[in-house]
């Protein structure tokens, strides 16, 4: 995947990664759920600034990329 992409903030609650093991949405994203930023690579992390300037890293919360 390229960076700079635009990208959303997502929920997992419910979803499985395996069978037995389920994903779980960390508590400091779900006030974001549904918002939209940029995503780009910052080292070896991911680094995501919000369109409301808020700050996560990718360890730090779901999201998926955009079309926009």
């Amino acid at each position: 995947m390229n960076y700079l992409i635009r990208c959303r903030i997502i929920d997992v609650t419910g979803s499985k990664v395996i069978e037995g093991i389920d994903r779980v949405t960390p508590e400091v994203s779900k006030p974001f759920i549904g918002k939209c930023g940029f995503a780009e690579r910052e080292g070896s992390r991911i680094k995501i600034i919000l369109d409301d300037g808020a700050i996560f890293f990718g360890e730090d919360c779901w999201w998926e990329p955009i079309d926009c």
